[in-house]
């Protein structure tokens, strides 16, 4: 379909081409022989400039996806589950009956793709049949959030579907639920929950540190973050203390509502090289169910290397200029700097060079993955891409997913990039720009510590941007990719392909084992460049870009300086679980490993080796069941290997943690069906599932847009044309 959006008035348009035909038929009028098929041809231009003011626009209907969408169900398979609360019916058995009845089946593979996965601390893909079977659920632990994301993991490219979470919502994971549905909803796949089990008045407190270790540099002060869950607890002052090494240094107060998470943080500033266990304490409060879950620690590692920063781009801009000189403000980071001015020169500041052959200086731009695993943060400029080999960006590819490596691209779309370098950004990109726009912070940007500084200043980070100057330029994005998380958007402009969304600006997703972070657009620089009314923001520059490289490189399986890292695959554990080590190493070329070394609450020791695995999940695997709860850490070293020793923290609650509160919590699972973009049910709304399903894939429908008929290169070329038809018959006939 064909409409108008005319540039004036409908009426302007035509009195104004009326009045340009009507001067140059004047005009023509009095050049006399040959001015009928002069005129013919300016008249043809004239009528096309005329409709080009008109704007025709052709409204093309959205490209539907082929086949079935997927519908990803997932049901919870932890042991809160056997609680029978549901008519005098355990819970899992409720959810078997109502989910797999033959018309919900049906409603499910009816125009979708039902793909059903039981859940615990993991999601596992299973055959409906197997599910659907009775028997007990005995897993220790909930991870909603992360059982989201594996099974999104499962969709492949599909770029619309449904997720549907049966669950008592008792999460115990380590990340928010909510956040992981805010994902799926970006991606196409809005999020419905089913909350199953009764929610009962018990009251309990419990702490979740946001990360079990933290790593920092003497000196350096740094935050240390946990979620304080609160159940039973209505507008109540609690305290929190915070612990160094069992002896309390700090604490605050918090107003807790029932059935949400508080957030609280503490800063922590060391001043010498080690390691140490701080803790997070709430005090115990009348009526708790129980304490063991009112403390939770995390390890502060202080280390001094410092972390490696490339930045690499083209002839050199006001944005690199003013980032590297915020970054080289911060001695914990050391910046290297190279511009290639042309395809045969470049120099570098501070950078790798050495002595040519003809002993002048030459810069050496790294080609080679072993070349980028030096540094732990790679920055691609504005031009760079254009003197990237395909070859060198797929060893810069490797570097990211293999090495753990991070890459941040500074220069929105590139004009000439490579397919590998394209394939690593969390965006794709339009052709069109957007100008003059200020950074709108989401929610997980939020939490994010390069917007820190709106905290320090005593204001939100996005109040604090309305003061600072706007951004100049960006090229549009298109569309967000699968599993990139938005920290900031543009405030009022849209993605093109996903209209319901304002534009991302800062996004990052996880690329193997490394991070890729894209910032869209120039003029992020003007902060650094501020008036004297706003002398009070001249930081936030510098302490964003230092922030967001410290937080990618705490990100990392691998620490500055460091080629060797452990971890386990949870934070927290019951006496009796399997504690799986999960142990990596930088390049193929390295000394055997020693065995681990596990220090209990006790102070006593166990030695556990680890044995070759296939890379995908971890290069080195061990495992090491604790019998007793408290604290402990599990210590490795390389021959050999930079960085020394590398500690990995866990701990051990004396109850399972499914067992320490078995209440339902319908607030939380309301929570992610409204992040996630879908709607909460309970068991017995079940039935509505089939309409909500279908309704979801229609929200996903994207909305027909215009497409201008006029602004491409035929139409020009036409008037091109037109006009130098008649300059050669003006000149033939002796006009000019």
């Amino acid at each position: 379909m064909i409409q108008i959006h005319p540039v004036l008035p409908f009426f302007q348009v035509l009195l104004l081409v009326a009045a340009i035909i009507a001067a140059t038929y004047w005009l023509y009028k009095r050049e006399g022989r040959g001015s009928k098929i002069l005129f013919g041809v300016r008249v043809a231009v004239v009528a096309i400039l005329g409709l080009v003011l008109l704007n025709p626009v052709q409204i093309l209907s959205a490209k539907q996806e082929d086949g079935k969408s997927p519908i990803l169900v997932l049901v919870d398979k932890s042991h809160s589950m056997s609680i029978q609360d549901v008519d005098g019916k355990p819970r899992i058995d409720a959810v078997r009956q109502a989910l797999f009845a033959p018309n919900v089946t049906a409603a499910l593979t009816n125009g979708h793709r039902a793909a059903y996965f039981g859940f615990d601390a993991k999601s596992t893909l299973e055959n409906p049949q197997s599910l659907a079977k009775p028997g007990p659920v005995t897993g220790n632990q909930t991870y909603i959030g992360e059982a989201i994301s594996g099974a999104l993991a499962s969709a492949g490219d599909a770029r619309t579907g449904a997720v549907l979470v049966v669950s008592d919502g008792r999460d115990n994971g380590e990340i928010s639920p909510a956040e992981f549905a805010r994902q799926s909803k970006a991606r196409g796949f809005p999020v419905f929950t089913v909350c199953v089990g009764k929610e009962t008045k018990t009251k309990d407190l419990a702490v979740q540190m946001n990360r079990p270790q933290v790593f920092t540099t003497p000196k350096q002060e740094v935050s240390l973050a946990a979620d304080v869950m609160s159940s039973g607890f209505e507008d109540v002052s609690a305290t929190l203390h915070l612990l160094r090494e069992g002896v309390k240094v700090s604490e605050k107060s918090v107003v807790l509502k029932s059935g949400s998470h508080t957030e609280v943080s503490f800063p922590v500033k060391e001043p010498a090289k080690g390691t140490y266990r701080f803790s997070i304490e709430v005090a115990a409060m009348p009526g708790e169910i129980t304490v063991a879950n009112n403390r939770a620690s995390s390890l502060v590692s202080v280390g001094n290397a410092t972390t490696q920063v490339l930045v690499l781009e083209g002839k050199p801009t006001w944005e690199t200029k003013f980032l590297i000189q915020a970054l080289r403000s911060d001695p914990s980071l050391g910046v290297d700097s190279i511009f290639q001015l042309t395809k045969d020169r470049s120099f570098a500041i501070q950078g790798v060079a050495h002595q040519d052959t003809e002993g002048g200086n030459q810069v050496k731009v790294p080609k080679l993955r072993a070349d980028f695993a030096k540094y732990d943060v790679v920055i691609i400029g504005k031009g760079f891409e254009e003197f990237f080999t395909e070859e060198a960006a797929k060893q810069l590819q490797e570097y990211v997913s293999q090495d753990g490596g991070h890459l941040i691209f500074l220069r929105g779309d590139p004009s000439n990039g490579s397919p590998t370098l394209a394939a690593l950004e969390p965006l794709a990109w339009d052709e069109t720009e957007i100008s003059d726009f200020r950074m709108k912070v989401t929610h997980e940007g939020a939490t994010n510590p390069a917007f820190g500084f709106g905290a320090q200043k005593g204001a939100g980070a996005n109040e604090i941007i309305e003061r600072l100057p706007s951004m100049i330029s960006a090229t549009r994005v298109a569309k967000e990719k699968a599993l990139s998380v938005v920290l900031a958007r543009a405030n009022g402009a849209n993605n093109r392909a996903q209209p319901n969304l304002e534009m991302a600006v800062l996004a990052y997703q996880r690329y193997g084992d490394g991070l890729v972070l894209s910032l869209v657009g120039q003029g992020l620089w003007r902060w650094a460049l501020l008036p004297p009314d706003l002398v009070d923001y001249s930081s936030c520059y510098t302490d964003f870009w230092t922030q967001m490289v410290r937080w990618m490189v705490n990100q990392s399986d691998f620490l500055p300086g460091q080629n060797l890292s452990l971890k386990t695959d949870h934070y927290v554990f019951s006496p009796g679980d399997t504690v799986n080590l999960l142990a990596f190493v930088r390049g193929s070329n390295h000394a055997p490993l020693s065995n681990v070394i596990i220090t209990e609450p006790s102070g006593k020791t166990t030695q556990v080796s680890l044995s070759k695995a296939n890379g995908k999940q971890a290069d080195y695997l061990g495992a090491f069941r604790p019998k007793v709860p408290g604290d402990y850490t599990a210590t490795i070293s390389q021959p050999g290997s930079r960085g020394g020793l590398v500690t990995a923290p866990f701990s051990v609650y004396e109850h399972r943690q499914e067992d320490m509160n078995t209440s339902a919590d319908p607030g939380l699972m309301a929570q992610i069906a409204e992040a996630g973009g879908g709607k909460a049910l309970s068991l017995n709304e079940i039935d509505q599932l089939p309409r909500l399903l279908r309704e979801s894939r229609s929200w996903q429908q994207k909305k027909p847009e215009p497409q201008s008929i006029w602004d491409r290169w035929e139409v020009l070329a036409l008037i091109l044309g037109l006009l130098s038809l008649e300059w050669i018959f003006r000149r033939r006939g002796g006009f000019v």
